[in-house]
């Protein structure tokens, strides 16, 4: 037995109606980083609003019922794009999206009030949606710069791409046939329309399902992100950085390739710190980490140490290239000023250890050796490089070495 419309739209009305508020909610609890839940919320409470205008057509005006109730379907929809154009970081077509709801807007107001034609709207407002659609899964299948599709991503392509296909579908048969207002379960239109009404119903609770997906593989990897950083920096945290390390470290070992170490610290910060504040301070160290970073390939592990200690692992490198990378870094640090409001520019410098490794050399040997270098540098004068001679029969780790004392 086939459901009637009006079960359908209430179907459509609880489903939109639910998802408005766990989308409201989830937006509520998510880190602000993670963008988009507060439009996805909105979208679905602007598809329960159409949902809840068409249940009470015959107690509303056409306007409110019709052409008001057809606007916020669409713009629910058009909301949900937004969402995931904010979610992947991507700029938003706001003019483009204004044009194409008023002309919709118009267009259907026409066709209710100035030369009615049910046709026409059952051609428009899928066909308007079938592009939304369109658009949604394009952002879905372009992801966010510099990252991969998750499952997540895949779930809620396929969906608008299902979607899609069913909103043009409907226009084809609204124009090879010609649709009535009468409810006879028995014609061909009316079996698609009715199929119409329960994929709505059904296909907002999957959006939802699968924007939440997306939603919790962002809180996931936002969450893995602030474990292994530093927040100030942007730098890895100590813990994640040796453990990068110690991978690389294996990989160059049956490699047979070199890895160089750097250890740096910033000159005289205790000073900066009691001169101008430890906000000052942070500022110095944002901008250390961004400069440092800028100098370093992609492949290469930056990371905190601890305090205004840095630390780079250079994989594949030799002496002379780690030379050449620690002494652009010193420069670059050297010819920077930080600007804090109301003081003078603040100078900074950086003492820098290098050290380069062999396939027998332990990665605690590498930090303690690095680690020595860069206190000759500070004993030098600061501002400078020193590199560190790994010792022929140093293999083991040191003992009282940094990563050993902790």
């Amino acid at each position: 037995m086939l459901l009637g419309p009006g079960t359908l739209v209430i179907g459509t009305l609880i489903s939109s109606f639910l998802m408005a508020v766990v989308m409201f909610f989830q937006a509520r609890s998510f880190p602000s980083g993670i963008r988009g839940l507060r439009e996805w919320s909105l979208g679905c409470a602007l598809i329960f609003l159409a949902a809840l205008l068409n249940c009470l057509r015959d107690a509303v005006p056409d306007f409110m019922s019709i052409v008001f109730g057809s606007l916020a379907i669409e713009a629910g929809f058009a909301l949900i794009y937004v969402g995931l154009r904010r979610f992947n970081d991507r700029n938003i077509p706001v003019r483009m999206l204004v044009t194409v709801l008023l002309l919709s807007l118009l267009t259907v107001a026409y066709f209710t009030h100035v030369e009615y034609s049910f046709r026409a709207r059952v051609m428009l407002v899928p066909g308007v949606n079938a592009l939304f659609f369109g658009m949604c899964l394009m952002t879905v299948l372009k992801g966010r710069p510099g990252h991969s599709l998750r499952f997540s991503d895949g779930f809620i392509a396929l969906f608008f791409f299902v979607e899609v296909l069913i909103s043009l579908l409907r226009v084809a048969l609204a124009i090879w046939l010609e649709p009535s207002t009468d409810a006879l379960p028995s014609t061909l239109i009316q079996r698609i329309y009715r199929a119409d009404l329960a994929g709505y119903a059904l296909g907002v609770l999957l959006m939802a399902v699968g924007l939440i997906l997306m939603a919790n593989d962002r809180l996931k990897e936002e969450l893995q992100y602030l474990a292994a950083h530093d927040t100030l920096t942007g730098a890895f945290a100590r813990r994640a950085f040796l453990d990068l390390a110690e991978r690389e470290q294996a990989r160059g070992q049956r490699s047979g390739q070199p890895m160089a170490l750097l250890m740096l610290d910033l000159d005289h910060f205790k000073a900066i710190n009691d001169s101008h504040g430890h906000q000052a301070g942070d500022r110095v160290l944002h901008k250390f980490a961004g400069i440092a970073q800028g100098c370093l390939r992609r492949q290469d592990i930056f990371g905190r140490y601890g305090g205004e200690e840095f630390i780079v692992l250079l994989p594949d490198t030799t002496r002379d290239t780690a030379m050449m990378v620690a002494k652009r870094i010193c420069a670059t640090v050297a010819k920077t000023s930080v600007l804090v409001a109301g003081r003078k520019p603040i100078q900074v410098s950086v003492s820098i250890g290098v050290v380069v490794g062999n396939d027998k050399t332990s990665l605690d040997r590498l930090i303690d050796l690095a680690d020595q270098a860069m206190y000759r540098a500070k004993a030098a004068g600061r501002n400078r490089v020193e590199f560190a001679e790994v010792p022929e029969e140093s293999v083991s780790d040191p003992a009282g070495s940094p990563v050993a004392t902790g």
